[in-house]
């Protein structure tokens, strides 16, 4: 256990949340009336001290932990506003909301330890370059052309090889779908065993430069191919996954390209030259959301049918609220160069420099 520096008081925190209070609302975008911003608090990661890889800052684990992962720190805090575990990210560590794994550079090569988001170690094991998607820890095998899957043990589950390196991925609990470089899709199933592969073509060069894949499992989304891109929808059917809508795009980008199937499992965003494209997977909803954005992610609060884009560019954030399916109800900036956001319901966390923060959006 650590202390934190005394510094710290009453005070302090009631001039930081006044600080998000004026950043808000003085240096926002523009909010309809019925939206509003709550300033909720902040954590000033300056005042904790770190010993060893990490520290944990309270004798009792808070129920719903979030994770957080920038250049500088990792660690667990509370959707209270109460910082749980911090550490210093010199190891490049891996973390999700319930593990996180720190590589062993001392050790024999490829050795990593796994430990259970309270700071409990669960095993070292062996693996290449460890990630998280989502909940699901994975490795990058073979020059980027193959997959492991490992359990919440650290066992390792399957390995695949692609027949080409890797360019777009997406997973769910008994699916992994990888993108490759030569066009084609390929799903692996929860015992390592190819589901399905499929080329959705129509290019000159074949590429997959951008994969959504639904949390139901249900639907697959791409944009492939370079002159001219094609975005592909394709829903499960039986065992096998067959394509539902298509349309050729006027981008044609050479970068990858987010593509996101949205929590409702009925629309896909993808990025266009003049905005944010919005279709519905059966293609009869075609829109274009009016918000530029070079990256983009998205979270639903679906008690008020509210959708909240964060959109980025360059070192630039900012978050659009939309009600579906392309109302936009306006914006929030946030502060340039923010490490890490996550969005869940209406409230949004971020961490900038040496502090987290949270504001909750509401509706008058």
């Amino acid at each position: 256990m650590h202390e934190e520096k005394s510094g710290f008081n009453k005070l302090g925190l009631t001039i930081s949340i006044l600080f998000i209070f004026l950043y808000i609302f003085v240096f926002s975008g523009v909010l309809y009336p019925e939206l509003s911003v709550q300033p909720l608090w902040r954590i000033p990661l300056d005042a904790y001290e770190t010993k060893n890889e990490y520290s944990i800052y309270s004798e009792t684990v808070p129920a719903g932990l979030l994770s957080f992962h920038t250049p500088k720190y990792f660690g667990y805090f509370s959707k209270g506003g109460k910082l749980f575990l911090l550490g210093l990210n010199d190891s490049k560590a891996a973390v999700s909301d319930r593990a996180f794994v720190l590589k062993r550079p001392h050790e024999k090569e490829n050795s990593h330890e796994l430990y259970r988001s309270d700071g409990s170690p669960v095993q070292s094991f062996s693996a290449d370059n460890t990630f998280f998607y989502g909940d699901l820890l994975f490795s990058a095998e073979a020059g980027g052309c193959g997959l492991a899957s490992y359990d919440e043990f650290g066992h390792k589950l399957w390995s695949y090889l692609f027949p080409s390196q890797i360019s777009a991925f997406g997973a769910v609990s008994d699916l992994a779908v990888a993108g490759t470089v030569d066009g084609y899709l390929e799903g692996v199933g929860k015992e390592g065993k190819e589901v399905f592969t499929f080329a959705p073509g129509g290019s000159r060069l074949e590429i997959i430069l951008g994969l959504g894949l639904s949390s139901s499992g249900k639907y697959i989304a791409t944009v492939s191919g370079i002159d001219k891109q094609r975005l592909v929808i394709m829903k499960k059917g039986g065992v096998d996954y067959k394509v539902s809508s298509h349309m050729y795009l006027d981008s044609d980008y050479r970068e990858p390209v987010r593509v996101i199937v949205m929590e409702d499992d009925k629309h896909v965003l993808y990025r266009r030259n003049d905005g944010i494209g919005l279709m519905s997977v059966d293609g009869k909803v075609n829109k274009v959301l009016p918000v530029l954005a070079d990256d983009f992610s998205e979270s639903m609060d679906k008690k008020r049918n509210i959708s909240y884009i964060l959109v980025k560019n360059g070192i630039q954030a900012r978050i659009a609220a939309f009600r579906l399916p392309s109302t936009l109800l306006g914006n929030i900036n946030l502060p340039d160069s923010c490490d890490y956001v996550h969005i869940e319901g209406q409230r949004v966390y971020f961490v900038k420099d040496d502090y987290i923060a949270a504001f909750e959006f509401t509706e008058e």
